[in-house]
């Protein structure tokens, strides 16, 4: 309480407030909203796996305690964690650990965390410059089906869904409203303009929408989105159009009874009431706060950003144009993702994926399919690998389409192991024993963008010749799915204080300059200084 009178009494408003005590974080929110929260998750997970379920109760926890970002141990860099929580709606930052080399400053970087709180900085720094090149992609952002894929399909339709699906949507957005016979339906406007009717869809039942139809496809429920969609590898972003209070119950009660939690985020405009009827109705579920507003500057601009989505404790979801890489450096620096909206010709799509933003709208979901998404490198043997032996190496990419192919051209680092291995043609090689770690690098040019990618890095381990081979073979050997966006170039410093005797720390940026933060790329490193 004395730390918030101060800030309000000297007017400092572009600060962020980290705790490992969650109820702090979410008081300080409440009685200041201009404040930004961190959930610090470094001593209660250190060490621990992390499943699906755990990694939901992360998403939950954060967001109904009015926190947009956790801060996860180096440890649970594994997996898909960071990726998986980024997806929804959760900015991820990593604490590395206390004299952190090469291999854990690379596997943080390709983790695909927003953040890194650490020690040396400079480190970072200089292991960013060292291992990627201009126009690399570390991060790489969800591509967002509006309403479907309107530039092939009927919009808000689920054969439109499907579609945008198959031609390699990550989240397929839709429109909602609530019939006055209390059903969910899928449509963009108020009336049934589509379907050549001018009905008001909220004065209608469920029976009389259902006869309406357009080139073959008629009015569909959320449930019928929740039961095509549970399971597969799509989320759902629902946007709620209805001023109806109502709506939020129904559409919860919808998404528990399908346990699709995990698969569904909210968008909502501030016009039609449902962002704060969200935090009381449906706290845990992550929200994306739709604005027209337009960059006009960083310097008015990010203050009444910074206002809105912490009123509301919203991603912010801007219609995209002057949302580029400047604007990205000042909002990852606190912790703000941009979901940027709608984005429909093939240069500006692939122009905004290597500005950093978290997730890009478009009617034309098909412009990304054959862009590379993840690479794998694969391989036969990891372990029990004799002197002079060789060991193929194959790098494997996915698309956005999920189509897999083997790479040809493919140039590979061994990042640790230098002085015991090397690679020729592809093969891996030891002349001396212990552990070698390797990381396989291509790049992909579509409507005229060339951007690199990396896999996360592969590690092999030599025995003296001597020594049996009792390892079983194992055809995959990333530790975590791969590579996505932001253009990496590297970053730089950010003061955080570390203080013992306290339940906060409090990151303070001041917004006119952002001083003690270079931001180069799209990964912020913040300094940990110890007291």
């Amino acid at each position: 309480d004395a730390l918030i009178t101060y800030l309000k009494d000297n007017n400092i408003k572009d600060v962020t407030v980290m705790s490992d005590k969650k109820d702090v974080v979410k008081h300080a929110r409440q009685e200041y909203t201009f404040l930004r929260g961190v959930i610090d998750y470094t001593e209660a997970l250190a060490g621990k796996t992390l499943g699906e379920k755990e990694l939901l109760e992360i998403r939950a926890e954060n967001t109904s305690n009015l926190a947009k970002t956790a801060l996860l141990p180096a440890s649970a860099v594994t997996g898909n964690n960071v990726k998986y929580l980024n997806s929804r709606q959760i900015t991820t930052w990593i604490m590395a650990d206390e004299n952190s080399g090469e291999k854990q400053q690379l596997d943080i970087i390709l983790s695909q965390a927003y953040g890194i709180v650490a020690e040396s900085t400079k480190e970072f720094y200089d292991t960013t410059m060292k291992y990627f090149d201009k126009n690399s992609l570390v991060r790489i952002p969800q591509i967002i089906g509006h309403r479907g894929i309107p530039s092939t399909h009927p919009e808000n339709t689920l054969e439109g869904a499907i579609a945008a699906y198959e031609a390699g949507a990550d989240v397929i957005e839709i429109d909602i409203y609530l019939t006055i016979d209390g059903v969910i339906v899928i449509n963009h406007d108020s009336k049934t303009t589509l379907y050549n009717k001018q009905l008001a869809v909220e004065s209608c039942t469920y029976q009389v929408l259902s006869q309406l139809e357009y080139k073959g496809c008629k009015i569909p429920t959320l449930e019928q989105f929740l039961k095509e969609f549970k399971g597969k590898d799509v989320l759902l972003f629902i946007e709620i159009k209805s001023n109806k209070p109502m709506i939020v119950t129904k559409m919860k009660e919808l998404i528990d009874e399908f346990d699709m939690y995990g698969q569904c985020a909210v968008i909502a405009y501030e016009s039609t009431t449902q962002l704060p009827n969200m935090i009381k109705k449906y706290p845990e579920l992550p929200v994306g706060g739709l604005s027209g507003l337009t960059n006009s500057g960083l310097l008015t601009t990010m203050p009444a950003i910074m206002e809105f989505v912490g009123k509301y404790n919203t991603t912010f979801n801007p219609s995209y144009s002057g949302y580029d890489s400047e604007y990205i450096k000042e909002s990852l620096a606190r912790g703000i993702t941009t979901w940027p909206y709608t984005i429909n010709t093939a240069p500006q799509i692939l122009q905004y994926i290597g500005y950093g933003h978290a997730g890009i709208t478009t009617n034309y979901a098909n412009v990304t399919g054959n862009l590379i998404k993840d690479l794998t490198i694969k391989t036969d043997k990891t372990e029990g690998i004799k002197l002079g032996e060789t060991i193929k190496l194959d790098t494997v990419s996915t698309n956005f389409k999920r189509e897999n192919q083997t790479l040809e051209d493919v140039e590979y680092v061994i990042v640790e192991g230098n002085d015991i291995a090397k690679i020729e043609n592809g093969e891996l090689v030891f002349t001396g024993v212990g552990t070698a770690s390797v990381m396989a690098k291509t790049s992909k040019t579509v409507s005229g963008f060339t951007y690199k990618f990396y896999s996360e890095l592969a590690s092999f381990t030599s025995t003296d010749s001597t020594q049996p081979d009792t390892t079983t073979p194992d055809t995959s050997v990333a530790d975590k799915t791969p590579v996505a966006p932001g253009t990496t170039t590297p970053e730089q410093t950010k003061n955080q204080s570390d203080n013992a005797d306290t339940d906060y720390t409090v990151i303070v940026i001041i917004a006119v300059a952002v001083v003690a933060i270079v931001a180069v790329g799209s990964v912020i490193v913040i300094k940990k200084i110890k007291k």
